[in-house]
């Protein structure tokens, strides 16, 4: 890759400038082959250093000794099989827990240096799975008029989550969120994409020709001889 810079850099800036570079570089390399992994208790103090750079954002994570509780409840959830987390090598970048017994989604952050890549999408895609999508998921998060709110707002509107009511957790006003059962985004009932297995093929087939008899009718004849050509032999 060559630049052009018309800018004469110090030396000292060019190396910070590298520096810079290499580590955007080695970012971006990291999320083309990240995945959604269990945390487990050896994780935890990996876990707790994102906890820390991120609890500014966090209600109810002010002191030393709320972190401290925190802990205890991560490891918890990790004992459960209920945490998740994204890594670069050793170091968590995004959590996730979840509650099962609840139907809802507990916590989701991620590391300020690895927001705007996907990871918050990717975590919560994964705990949706392991929900029940028959029942309604539940997470908090900040109010509309709050600026802390406009990303997570974002992220669950785009997972189909609706916005309800009004409260308040550790004293700071937030909101409940909804994702109502076997709703996806936009309001689009939920779907399973899987494999086709052999015993699919005559409800494919059918459905083949009806889009085909709608978009060149003058053809449906001769498709559908065809057709009956296959299913003899099926």
């Amino acid at each position: 890759i060559s630049f052009g810079v018309d800018t004469i850099y110090s030396r000292a800036g060019e190396r910070n400038c590298t520096f810079c570079f290499k580590a955007d570089m080695r970012r971006n390399s990291m999320i083309e082959h990240i995945k959604v992994e269990l945390g487990r208790p050896s994780d935890i103090n990996s876990w707790m250093r994102l906890v820390r750079k991120v609890s500014w954002n966090f209600p109810g994570l002010e002191t030393e000794q709320s972190i401290e509780e925190h802990k205890i409840i991560v490891l918890k959830f990790m004992n459960d099989q209920r945490a998740l987390c994204v890594k670069n090598e050793e170091d968590i970048v995004g959590v996730l827990l979840y509650s099962r017994k609840h139907n809802m989604i507990c916590c989701l952050a991620v590391d300020p240096a690895y927001r705007k890549k996907g990871i918050a999408s990717m975590l919560l895609s994964e705990a949706l799975d392991k929900l029940d999508r028959d029942k309604d998921i539940t997470v908090s998060t900040f109010r509309k008029n709050d600026v802390k709110g406009i990303a997570p707002r974002n992220l669950y509107k785009k997972f189909g989550f609706e916005e309800d009511e009004l409260i308040e957790e550790f004293g700071y006003p937030n909101q409940r969120f909804v994702l109502h059962a076997n709703i996806g985004a936009n309001n689009v009932p939920i779907v399973v994409v899987r494999e086709s297995k052999e015993e699919d093929l005559a409800e494919i087939l059918h459905l083949y020709l009806y889009l085909h008899e709608k978009s060149v009718p003058e053809e449906s004849e001769q498709l559908r001889s065809t057709w009956e050509s296959i299913m003899n032999v099926v």
